[in-house]
Formats: structure tokens, C-alpha cells, sequence
């Protein structure tokens, strides 16, 4: 009897292992999306977030559109993908990326945890946002011209990005830790016309525990891009704590 049970709870613990094994290996891996040029421009032109909707007069201006509806309409003429003998640059680093993070924790992100996100993303010919890398919902959005890059630098982008897909998703936990660690919420993002829009950061404006506002504004109504624009520390981290926070997990990044 004792050997019919050690047999049925080793078989038991040898099936746990093996699913523990492919649930592992499909999480870190196989969770790959490239998404499709028309899914891409349907999602920008859909605007479900009001990402575009909410945008001031100056982020239209910096942005060289004539009124939302010309920008949603120029940000989908501008949606891409990439060819396949770029594929494998991109699949190393996010193998990078999923490697740093299934060893990765802190006191927002629980071990384990980046790499239950799905890595779904779109790419642009560098128009949208100027080129710069960003999230909209649960997509990282990257410019083509990125795959260029050496492999250390697309994996800290790629890294630094999904941090803000892990502080979306957790929003609640980030404002609870943000309270904890002293940063004050002093007002709205949208109630400030100079205040540049960042798909990446919530609707907060954020005083910081070493006595500064956290913010990034148009060095003038008429900016000549959305990077002509002044920012409260020399650092641009400082943005906003979504930010600072990305950037501090990405620089712990090492090859």
C-alpha cells in the first residue's frame, strides 16, 4: 500500500513539473504578437483610450496636424510592420527582456509577474509620436528605425516599455506605493493646456518626495515637435513617476 501511494504522489509531482515546465516555457516565450497593419490602424483610428480625443491645442500643433481627426487620420497612414529578416533582431531582445525579468522584482513588481503580460506590438515608419517608443493600452507601439539599434538598447526600450504595460494593468498598487513613498497627487494632467500628453503616464500630476512637481511642459504654445519642450529636472525621469520608475528598472539592465 505504501508503494502504491509513493508511486501515485511521485507520479502526481512528475505531471505538476511537467506542466509547471510548459506553462513556463509558453508564458516567457510564445506570447509573441507582431500585430497586423489594418488591426493597428483600426485600433488608432477607434481612439478607445481618448488618447488622441484629450490632446490640447499645442500637442496638435507640435504634432503637425490641423485638428484630432487629421492626426488619427496621418498616425494610421503611418502604421507599418516589419520584414522577416528583421524579425530575429527583435525576437533576441525580447528573449533578453523576458530573461531580465523572470529573475526581476521590486516593490511594484512581484517576481514572475512581467512575464504573464503578453508582448503584443505594432510598428510605425516614425511619423506618430515623432518615432518615440510607447504603450497605448496593451500595445507597445515602436518605430521601425528602432531594429537598427544594437541589441543592448532595444531590449532596455523593449524593458522599459513593458514596465508600463505592468503599470496600467497593476494602477491601483503603483498609486497605493507611489502614496507610501510620498509622492503627492497635486492635480489633473488635463487641466494644464502647456502640459505635454504621454500615453505612457496617468492623469496625475505628481509632487515629488525631494520637494519638485513632475512634469514636462511646451516650451511654447507653437512647439516645433512634442520634443521641443521644458521639463522641471535636467533628468527627464522626472517627468512623471511612471517614468522614473521605467527608467530605474530598465538601467538595471546589464548584458
Amino acid at each position: 500500500m505504501t508503494h502504491k501511494l509513493l508511486f501515485l504522489f511521485g507520479g502526481i509531482f512528475f505531471i505538476t513539473l511537467v506542466l509547471s515546465y510548459y506553462k513556463e516555457t509558453y508564458t516567457n516565450q510564445d506570447i509573441i504578437q507582431i500585430l497586423d497593419i489594418s488591426y493597428v490602424k483600426a485600433f488608432l483610428l477607434k481612439d478607445t483610450d481618448h488618447y488622441v480625443k484629450n490632446m490640447s491645442s499645442a500637442d496638435l500643433y507640435a504634432r503637425h496636424a490641423n485638428n484630432h481627426k487629421d492626426y488619427l487620420k496621418r498616425i494610421s497612414e503611418d502604421v507599418t510592420t516589419i520584414p522577416l529578416d528583421k524579425q530575429s533582431i527583435l525576437m533576441n531582445s525580447i528573449s533578453q527582456a523576458n530573461d531580465f525579468f523572470n529573475n526581476y522584482s521590486d516593490s511594484y513588481i512581484k517576481l514572475g509577474e512581467m512575464n504573464l503580460i503578453p508582448w503584443k506590438l505594432a510598428f510605425t515608419k516614425g511619423y506618430y509620436e515623432n518615432g518615440l517608443p510607447h504603450t497605448r493600452m496593451d500595445i507597445i507601439f515602436l518605430p521601425q528605425s528602432i531594429l537598427n539599434e544594437s541589441n543592448y538598447s532595444i531590449t532596455k526600450t523593449l524593458i522599459h516599455e513593458k514596465v508600463h504595460l505592468h503599470q496600467r494593468k497593476y494602477k491601483m498598487r503603483y498609486q497605493q506605493k507611489l502614496q507610501e513613498e510620498n509622492y503627492k497627487i497635486i492635480g489633473k494632467r488635463i487641466n494644464d493646456y502647456r502640459i505635454r500628453s504621454n500615453p505612457d503616464v496617468d492623469e496625475y500630476i505628481y509632487y515629488h518626495p525631494n520637494n519638485f512637481i513632475m512634469i514636462e511642459t511646451y516650451s511654447t504654445l507653437t512647439p516645433k515637435n512634442i520634443q521641443d519642450t521644458q521639463i522641471v529636472d535636467i533628468d527627464v525621469k522626472y517627468e512623471h513617476p511612471y517614468e522614473e520608475i521605467a527608467y530605474q528598472v530598465a538601467e538595471k539592465y546589464s548584458v
